[in-house]
């Protein structure tokens, strides 16, 4: 049979593929740049980015598929000499810039657009290498950056060769990182920002920060390199069936304390496959980042930053349209970071979740927002959950890093009586409630400490009001969440998180100092310390320390009931005050000449390193807590 004439009709009439603009290439659609006056094709006028197009080379997709098969062959030979050189040059820091580094989202017109990028995600899947990891604490020049090959590093070839004409990253152009698969270990991923600097030396810490005793250690462990990890395989994030599988693990995990996404309205707007107020690609990503630390595979655990780099990849475009679900992929993004052993990120991206829902004036009245706003009771009622949820953890996060707060206290008291008045009472909704009191209390009281003031007589007339406040609220709790010392109840672990909590502010409440500066959260027990009235600095001291047992007991009782992947991330801060306040407790009672001590202290301490050390594979953080309680006992008795 004869080859068939080829039809005047088509083809002639519209640009051929070879002619498209390049963000027409990437989502396969037919471009008329030809047709249009200013250049512009109709797709890049209506989403406002730079249309690259280069009519005067018929052969650009042969080019294309050419360059990536040169820069594939070129990164494959760089990843080889990374894995081979996994001590590196010492005088050689750069590889994160220069090697490791993916182009900011906003820098590339092609990547504007959320949903282009979701469907290059869609179409182009990564696969990780994961390589064996290096056991922490080894050779000092394995954490150092590796040097790049020599070859490459001369006047910036290697970054000339991955920018095309237009100056574009291809591979981002292409929807997939720089190295396709990178082998992970301790010298090839530690960034700079890992590792203490000056600037994160001198931070402003406020009193009742606790991450100041941890900012001299950096980021010292990687939830991607674990003793556990296994050996290098190869897996691909987005197949349909891990994905699923890390989702299931988030809504497992899923703090009720902190109820971020609903479960019905996500699947319900997914299942629609388009952005939209409660489903978007960026805030998927950050659920799987989150639902990852979870698992009990090292190697879906590792994938947990991957996923939180493509939501930061994303974040810009996030920042620009705001919607309900950008507020909770951020929110979520925060937590990740947080325990991820980077807490000063994630305490600014919990602000800037905060300036999103500002920004979309979600925090109004209840009655505005129905009548003028469309939104339903079940967005009303989503809305509150998600302020008050946010309130919680901002000032958890305050509390931690001794910071301001972002929202006023007036406004959580307004949507918690909106909420309280017209919620059903399911155990989500009880514990949110109480968490949301408490915090209330809690942020009163921090911004009286944190408020750079000295602590003089009024101020201390009103944390006493507080504490009297406090008690009454612990009293009153409903059965649900109530503590029993006798009879230790099954609470949930947002439950055993909430009286952690409790404790935690007690303890900061009588380990007060006189000085109004950073400097009070390390001093131990002396003459600076101020006391509540009617209490002595002894009664103080005890009572400080009695608090501090009862979250070592509350970590081992949630440990033994919900195993150690369901310590919710709150805890890891009240465990870290306990043991800054057992330690300075027992000290002045220890005999300098023997390792005798107070039992229950010792017993309570060793429970809070065992807790920790048993969490660190799910929160890198806990490593970082586990240094500094140990650099506190070196000069104790105990330091053996």
């Amino acid at each position: 049979m004869g080859k068939s004439q080829p039809d005047e009709r088509r083809g002639r009439g519209r640009p051929r593929a070879s002619l498209a603009c390049s963000a027409c290439r990437i989502r396969k659609t037919k471009c008329d740049f030809l047709k249009s006056n200013d250049g512009n094709c109709s797709y890049c006028r209506s989403a406002g980015v730079e249309c690259v197009n280069k009519h005067r080379d018929h052969r650009k997709k042969n080019d294309q598929t050419d360059a990536i098969l040169r820069l594939t062959s070129r990164l494959e030979s760089i990843e080889s000499a990374l894995i081979q050189n996994t001590t590196g040059d010492t005088e050689s820091n750069h590889l994160d810039n220069q090697y490791l580094s993916t182009a900011p989202i906003v820098e590339d017109p092609f990547l504007a657009s959320s949903t282009m990028l979701s469907n290059m995600w869609d179409t182009m899947p990564i696969a990780l290498e994961l390589g064996d990891c290096q056991v922490p604490g080894g050779d000092e020049s394995s954490h150092e950056a590796i040097s790049a090959p020599d070859d490459h590093a001369q006047n910036g070839s290697y970054e000339a060769e991955i920018m095309d004409e237009s100056g574009t990253d291809v591979f981002w152009r292409f929807g997939r990182k720089r190295f396709p698969r990178v082998a992970l270990s301790m010298g090839v991923v530690d960034t700079a920002a890992d590792k203490p600097s000056p600037r994160s030396l001198e931070a402003f810490y406020g009193p009742t920060s606790m991450i100041r005793h941890l900012s001299m250690y950096g980021s010292t462990t990687s939830d991607d390199c674990e003793l556990d990890s296994p050996g290098p395989m190869e897996i691909d994030i987005d197949s349909e069936g891990i994905r699923r599988s890390i989702l299931i693990s988030f809504w497992k995990f899923n703090e009720s304390w902190t109820s971020i996404v609903d479960s019905d309205m996500f699947q319900r707007y997914k299942a629609l496959g388009i952005p939209s107020e409660y489903y978007s690609r960026f805030l998927e990503d950050a659920m799987l980042a989150c639902g990852s630390r979870h698992s009990s595979s090292a190697i879906i655990r590792s994938t947990g930053k991957l996923f939180a780099h493509r939501a930061k990849a994303a974040l810009i475009h996030q920042l620009q349209t705001p919607t309900i679900a950008s507020i909770q992929g951020v929110l979520l993004l925060s937590a990740f970071e947080g325990t991820s052993g980077h807490p000063s990120f994630g305490w600014t991206l919990c602000g800037v979740a905060f300036r999103l829902l500002f920004d979309l004036g979600i925090h109004q009245d209840p009655a505005y927002l129905l009548q003028n706003r469309g939104f339903s009771t079940v967005d009303l009622s989503l809305i509150q959950t998600l302020f008050l949820t946010m309130f919680c953890i901002d000032t958890v996060y305050a509390w931690f890093m001794g910071r301001p707060r972002s929202a006023p206290v007036p406004m959580a008291e307004r949507v918690l009586a909106n909420k309280t008045s017209g919620t059903t009472r399911d155990l989500t909704a009880i514990t949110l409630i109480a968490w949301s009191e408490l915090c209330i209390e809690a942020a009163r009281a921090q911004d009286i400490i944190n408020s750079g003031q000295e602590l003089d007589e009024r101020a201390m007339e009103q944390l006493s009001l507080i504490k009297h406040s406090l008690q009454q609220w612990y009293e009153a709790l409903p059965p649900e969440l109530a503590w029993n010392d006798i009879n230790i109840p099954a609470l949930s672990p947002s439950a055993y998180g909430l009286h952690a909590e409790y404790c935690g502010i007690q303890i900061a409440l009588h380990t007060l100092s006189s000085e109004s500066d950073a400097t009070a959260s390390t001093t131990p027990q002396g003459s600076n310390i101020v006391t509540l009235p009617g209490f002595t600095k002894q009664q103080s001291r005890k009572l400080a320390c009695k608090n501090a047992i009862q979250i070592a007991q509350l970590a081992q009782t949630l440990d033994h009931v919900h195993g150690s992947e369901q310590i919710i991330t709150a805890l890891l801060c009240n465990i870290f005050s306990a043991g800054m306040a057992l330690i300075q407790c027992w000290a002045p009672d220890m005999d300098p000449k023997t390792t005798s001590g107070p039992v229950k202290e010792k017993t309570a301490l060793a429970v809070l390193f065992r807790t920790l050390e048993d969490v660190s594979r799910h929160y890198p953080l806990a490593n970082r807590i586990s240094l500094a309680l140990a650099q506190q006992l070196v000069d104790q008795p105990l330091g053996n």
